[in-house]
C-alpha cells in the first residue's frame, strides 16, 4: 500500500546518518520512561527528540550541499506559527513555561520536515521503524497496562496509563498508533507480518473499548464514518474543482465563528442544564465529573476575553486559568486539586495564541485537508495510493476530533505521530499537485549554524527541566519537617526553564514555607515574591505572601494578598480567616463577621474567632 515509495534523492554517507538518527529518535522516544522525576514520561521523551534531532541537524551542518526549500502555503502557515509561538514568550507571565511549550512547537514543526526529508531520502527505512515502533508500543504498553489494572470501576481505570502519563493520553495514542498498525498490516507480504499486525491491531482496539474514554471513541467514530464516506464517495466519482483560496477562507470564517460566537453560549447552556440535573441528584459523580470539563471552558474563555488578540502566551493557560476563579470546581478548592490544560486543544491554543495563532495553525491545517482531498481526486488510478490518503485524512480528522475534549498537543509522542501522519500526507500531496511558491530558503552555511545552536538550547532547556523535575521530586518525599533539605533542592531544581512544579505550584512557595518554618520571615516573603512573579494567581502562594507582609505589620498590602487569594477560591477558607484575624485586631467586628460569614468550612480556629466576635456585636455568624 506504499504506492511503489522509491527514494527521491540518492543517499549518501551524510543523509544515511541523518535519516538513521531520526529514525532512532522516533523509535525510542515514545517508548523511553523516566522513574527519577515528577512526570515519568513528558520531560525524558522531550529530551530522546531533542538529542535525536541535534544528531541530524549536526550532519546537516557537517554536509556542504547547498538545500533550497521552496516555501509553499502549508509550510508557509506552519513555520509562521510556530515563530509566533516562539515570539509569544515575550509577553507571557511566566517565561519558564513559554520556553519549554515553544521548544515543543519547534521540535513538532522539525519532526514534519525531517519526515518529509527521509520520505525522499530513504522511505523504507521510516516505515520500517514506524512498523517496529508501532508493535512494540503495543506490546509494551499493554502488559505495563495489565499490571496496573486494580479494578474496573470508573476511577480505578484512570489509574491504567500504559506507558503514557494519563489514561486520555494512553487511549488517543492507541488511538494514533492504529494508522501505523493498518498501514503495516496492508503493506505487509508475508503471512507472518499480517498476523502479528492484525493481533496488534485486535488488541490495540480491545484495550481501547476497556478504557471507555469517550473523546477517543467518538473520535474513532468520526474517523471511520470520514473513512467509509471518502471511500465511497471516490469510488464513483470525482469533483472537477476545488477553489483553494475560496474554501480556506470559508472554513476559516466558520471555524471562527464556531469558537468565538457560537461555542461559549453552548457551553454557558450546558452548564446551567447539568446543574439542574446535579442538583436534582447531587451525589450523583459522572454528573459533577461532565460538568468540571464544562466549567474549565467556560473559565477558559475569560481567559480568551481578557488577550483576545494576542493570548496569554505558549504554556501560560495554567498560570491565567485561577485568575478567573476556581469557583464550580470543587476538586480544585475543597481537593487543592490543579489543573495544567482546558482538555481541549482548540481553546488551549486559542487562549495561548490568541485569534492571531490560533488562526495560523487552523489556515494550515485547512489546507493540508483541502489537499489531501484533492490528492484522493486525482488518485483514480492508483486505488492503493489513494485509500493510504484517505486513511491519513481519516485519522487526521479523528485526532483533533479527541484534541477538542482532550489534551494530546501536550505529549512528545502525540507531537511525534501527528507530524509523521501530516508529513505523510505533505510527500503525497507534492507528488500530486503543483504549488504556489511564496519564496526560496537556501539551508546555507550560516542558516544550518544557527539551527545547531538552536537545538542546541533546545536539548539544555530539556536537560534543565529534567534537573528541576528530579530536584523537585527529592524535594516532595523530602519530611515535612526537614526544612533545610526542602531549601536546599528546592534551589538546586529552579533554572530559568524551571520555576513552576508539574502542577503549576512556585518551587519558591516550597521554599518560602520551609523559611517561614525556619522563622526567617524576610527570605520567607523573598521566596513567596519570587513566586508570586512566575505565578501570580496561586491562591496559596497569595495566602502565603499575605502572611509574610502581617508578619511585618504591613497591613493593607496584607489584606490585598488575602483579598486576592479570596476572590480566586472562594471556598478557600485561610485567607479569610487570615483577614477576620486582622480586622478583630483592628476591632472592626463588623467586618470580620463578614468574613467569618464567609467561611465554608468548620474548624477551631473559626469557633474561636466567632466566640470573640459574639462578644462584641449582636449578628453573630
Amino acid at each position: 500500500m506504499n504506492g511503489k515509495l522509491t527514494n527521491k534523492i540518492p543517499p549518501n554517507k551524510t543523509t544515511q546518518h541523518i535519516t538513521k538518527a531520526f529514525a532512532l529518535g522516533l523509535l525510542i522516544t515514545p517508548l523511553i520512561i523516566s522513574p527519577f522525576v515528577v512526570d515519568a514520561t513528558l520531560t525524558i521523551r522531550f529530551i530522546c527528540l531533542s538529542l535525536s534531532v541535534l544528531v541530524c541537524v549536526y550532519f546537516l551542518y557537517k554536509d556542504v550541499t547547498l538545500i533550497k526549500v521552496k516555501i509553499n502555503p502549508i509550510l508557509f502557515f506552519y513555520c509562521f506559527y510556530v515563530a509566533y509561538t516562539l515570539l509569544s514568550f515575550s509577553w507571557a507571565i511566566s517565561k519558564s513555561e513559554a520556553v519549554f511549550e515553544s521548544c515543543k512547537a519547534l521540535l513538532g514543526l522539525t519532526v514534519f520536515f525531517m519526515a518529509s526529508y527521509t520520505l525522499q531520502l530513504n522511505p523504507f527505512l521510516l516505515f520500517k521503524i514506524l512498523k517496529i515502533s508501532s508493535v512494540s508500543f503495543v506490546l509494551l504498553s499493554t502488559l505495563s497496562a495489565a499490571l496496573q489494572i486494580q479494578n474496573v470501576n470508573k476511577e480505578s481505570l484512570y489509574l491504567i496509563t500504559g506507558l503514557n502519563g494519563h489514561k486520555n493520553l494512553y487511549s488517543s495514542y492507541l488511538f494514533l498508533n492504529l494508522f501505523f498498525l493498518i498501514y503495516s498490516y496492508l503493506d505487509s507480504k508475508k503471512k507472518a507480518g499480517k498476523l502479528l499486525y492484525g493481533i496488534c491491531i485486535a488488541i490495540s482496539v480491545a484495550v481501547l473499548l476497556f478504557l471507555r474514554t469517550k473523546a477517543v471513541w467518538l473520535g474513532a467514530g468520526i474517523a471511520t464514518l470520514c473513512f467509509v464516506l471518502l471511500y465511497l464517495i471516490y469510488k464513483k466519482h470525482k469533483i472537477r474543482k476545488i477553489n483553494l483560496p475560496l474554501i480556506t477562507i470559508a472554513l476559516l470564517v466558520m471555524a471562527n465563528l464556531f469558537f468565538l460566537r457560537t461555542l461559549h453560549p453552548l457551553i454557558k447552556s450546558a452548564i446551567n442544564y447539568n446543574n439542574k440535573i446535579i442538583n436534582t441528584a447531587p451525589h450523583n459523580k459522572p454528573q459533577e465529573l461532565d460538568k468540571e470539563r464544562l466549567i474549565l471552558w467556560e473559565k477558559t474563555y475569560g481567559i480568551i476575553k481578557k488577550n483576545p488578540i494576542l493570548g496569554t502566551g505558549s504554556g501560560n493557560w495554567q498560570i491565567a486559568f485561577p485568575n478567573e476563579t476556581l469557583s464550580g470546581l470543587w476538586r480544585a478548592e475543597d481537593l487543592n486539586y490543579t489543573f495544567q490544560r482546558p482538555h481541549n486543544d482548540f481553546l488551549w491554543m486559542l487562549s495561548e495564541s490568541g485569534i492571531v495563532g490560533y488562526n495560523l495553525f487552523l489556515t494550515f491545517l485547512i489546507i493540508v485537508f483541502i489537499y489531501i482531498l484533492k490528492t484522493i481526486n486525482s488518485l483514480t488510478i492508483d486505488r492503493e495510493k489513494q485509500k493510504l490518503m484517505i486513511f491519513c485524512f481519516a485519522f487526521i480528522v479523528g485526532y483533533f476530533t479527541i484534541s477538542f475534549f482532550d489534551f494530546p498537543k501536550e505529549r512528545m509522542e502525540h507531537l511525534i505521530a501527528l507530524n509523521v501522519l501530516l508529513a505523510l500526507a505533505y510527500f503525497y500531496i507534492k507528488q500530486n499537485n503543483s504549488f504556489k511558491t511564496f519564496f526560496k530558503v537556501s539551508f546555507n552555511k550560516t542558516f544550518r549554524g544557527v539551527a545547531l545552536l538552536s537545538f542546541i538550547f533546545v536539548v539544555i532547556v530539556g536537560t534543565l527541566r529534567y534537573k528541576g523535575e528530579y530536584f523537585t521530586r527529592k524535594m516532595y518525599v523530602s519530611a515535612k519537617t526537614d526544612y533545610f533539605t526542602i531549601i536546599k533542592m528546592g534551589e538546586k531544581a529552579q533554572s530559568f526553564v524551571y520555576k513552576i512544579d508539574p502542577t503549576s505550584v512556585p518551587i519558591n512557595w516550597f521554599v518560602g514555607n520551609a523559611y517561614a518554618s525556619l522563622q526567617n520571615y524576610s527570605k520567607a516573603r523573598e521566596c513567596f515574591l519570587k513566586a508570586y512573579a512566575v505565578n501570580p494567581y496561586n491562591r496559596n502562594v497569595l495566602n502565603d505572601l499575605g502572611s509574610s507582609y502581617a508578619m511585618t505589620e504591613d497591613i493593607d498590602k496584607a489584606k490585598f494578598f488575602y483579598e486576592e487569594a479570596a476572590r480566586i477560591s472562594p471556598r478557600f477558607d485561610d485567607p479569610k480567616l487570615n483577614l477576620a484575624a486582622i480586622y478583630i485586631r483592628e476591632q472592626n467586628y463588623y467586618k470580620a463577621n463578614i468574613y467569618l460569614k464567609a467561611l465554608y468550612h468548620d474548624s477551631e480556629r473559626r469557633s474561636n474567632y466567632q466566640k470573640i466576635v459574639a462578644n462584641f456585636i449582636n449578628d453573630t455568624p
